[in-house]
């Protein structure tokens, strides 16, 4: 039963459960726990749909190839205090909107959007066992001559520590549930490529042979992939393009970030580290490379530089005492290698993983 909206706060800093008709029976008793104990103070409110059920009208696979007078659809969230779907389009003026909303009805709300691009590319550093996020491969379905990603995170599966790394899902293979999925890094001087692990088979991803997501056991997990690994670090490369430091991972988020998150950071193979990126919104899809993309967490910075083409996959972190805590996954940017801004990016919340495999980073 799909009871949750989207939460937000009041003005006076009440948090505010949104909730449909039946929550009582579902979890009634333990959100009336929350109320009570909780440390601050939160209201219940009973609202005519869930956020599953408004974003559902927009993950139409269709729907990034249709036409609204000229105007496109490139993302959508749903605005929790008034329980509405907002989407975003190319342009808007009134034959866009009009257009619009003989698909959509009048009971959404449209503002102008700009386009998420993958941002796969041409470069990638070294990394050698045990393996690190924010180091450039080449996925087995690009050319050895080509570094297009990042990784993200070493992670573990809680119920048997078994490794994996994690990355995006447009990274590596789009072909239904399973891929055969193989990653490549420099050797030496960077003439020889090898495989990291040999080969590697049976990792599951969360894009489908379109790139959009799909729904497993009725839910989308963004645009998430792993690879199994002999064994994992638990840092990341932190520094310049071909930066030889790390930070350690020293926590990881368990659910969205907060829409009042600041200055996160993102350490790509290619555009190192990039910080001062705030939150946006949560809980958004949009369209990443023609397809649809969802959930996804997206942010923006006022001054650049922006994400860089192959940074995808890579590591958004939070930088805590002594090393940092892990957020997210790269996917997708708005002008990618401006060095100024403004800048807008969108990511997949590392709590996705857990969800999807049961899978969380390595500490340490």
């Amino acid at each position: 039963m799909e009871i949750w909206g989207k939460n937000h706060f009041d003005p006076d800093g009440t948090v505010v459960v949104n909730v449909t008709a039946g929550w009582e029976r579902v979890v009634g008793e333990d959100l009336n726990e929350l109320v009570t104990n909780a440390s601050a103070p939160i209201r219940i409110r009973e609202v005519d749909h869930s956020s599953q059920e408004l974003m559902r009208e927009v993950l139409d696979p269709r729907l990034p190839k249709m036409d609204f007078a000229g105007a496109s659809v490139v993302g959508a969230t749903v605005d929790p205090e008034e329980n509405r779907l907002i989407i975003s389009l190319t342009e808007v003026d009134e034959d866009s909107v009009n257009a619009a909303r003989v698909v959509f009805g009048d009971d959404v709300r449209f503002r102008q959007g700009q386009r998420f691009e993958p941002t796969l590319g041409p470069d990638r550093w070294k990394d050698r066992y045990p393996y690190s996020g924010g180091a450039g491969y080449a996925p087995l379905n690009f050319p050895y001559s080509e570094a297009s990603c990042t990784s993200g995170f070493a992670m573990r599966r809680v119920s048997n520590n078994v490794q994996y790394m994690l990355t995006a899902g447009h990274c590596i293979g789009t072909s239904g549930p399973a891929s055969y999925n193989a990653a490549y890094s420099l050797v030496g001087d960077g003439s020889v490529w090898a495989n990291l692990l040999g080969s590697a088979s049976g990792a599951t991803n969360t894009l489908n042979s379109s790139g959009a997501s799909w729904a497993i056991n009725g839910h989308y997990y963004g645009d998430l992939t792993v690879w199994p690994i002999d064994a994992g670090d638990p840092t990341i490369f932190w520094g310049g393009r071909r930066a030889t430091a790390y930070s350690t991972i020293k926590s990881f988020n368990t659910d969205f970030p907060s829409t009042t998150e600041t200055n996160l950071c993102l350490s790509g193979a290619n555009g190192g580290n990039n910080c001062g990126w705030d939150v946006v919104d949560v809980d958004v899809s949009a369209t990443i490379g023609g397809a649809w993309v969802y959930p996804l967490v997206h942010v923006a910075d006022s001054s650049g530089p922006c994400v860089f083409i192959g940074d995808s996959g890579g590591p958004w972190i939070k930088g805590v005492s002594g090393g940092s805590r892990a957020v997210g996954i790269q996917s997708g940017a708005t002008r990618p290698n401006q060095p100024t801004g403004p800048c807008e990016a969108v990511f997949t919340s590392i709590h996705t993983a857990y969800g999807l495999w049961g899978i969380v980073p390595l500490t340490g």
